[in-house]
């Protein structure tokens, strides 16, 4: 009886962390083109376009927004940080599935990103 109750558990737990990594897959991807769309929309232009013009090579702004809005496989290292310890801390989860949780959501991005 008490496997059957462990098996429950770890299947829920891990249905949890399926959940994290697909919505979190997805908001990234969405994030991304609505920024894109809205810059688009408001400028006339892309937003890679904006800043690379806006970089200097002092500033190097490129490299510090592609983690944050201009790269989505790069913006699940950042964004998937941040979707997994929100959702740890209300679900429950330890550190230890951190760095699995931004690996899998970097692929998700990535077969998602290849799809479209």
């Amino acid at each position: 009886m008490m496997k059957i109750v462990y098996l429950a558990v770890v299947n829920n737990q891990n249905k949890r962390e399926m959940e994290v990594v697909v919505l979190s897959a997805l908001s990234i991807i969405g994030l991304h083109n609505a920024v894109d769309s809205i810059v688009g929309h408001i400028t006339g232009r892309s937003l890679h376009s904006i800043v690379d013009r806006w970089s200097s090579d002092t500033l190097r702004l490129d490299k510090w927004l592609k983690p944050v809005i201009l790269c989505p496989l790069c913006m699940s290292s950042v964004w998937g940080t941040i979707f997994y310890f929100t959702f740890s801390f209300f679900y429950g989860g330890g550190v230890l599935g951190w760095i699995p949780s931004v690996l899998a959501i970097a692929g998700a991005v990535t077969v998602l990103n290849r799809i479209r």
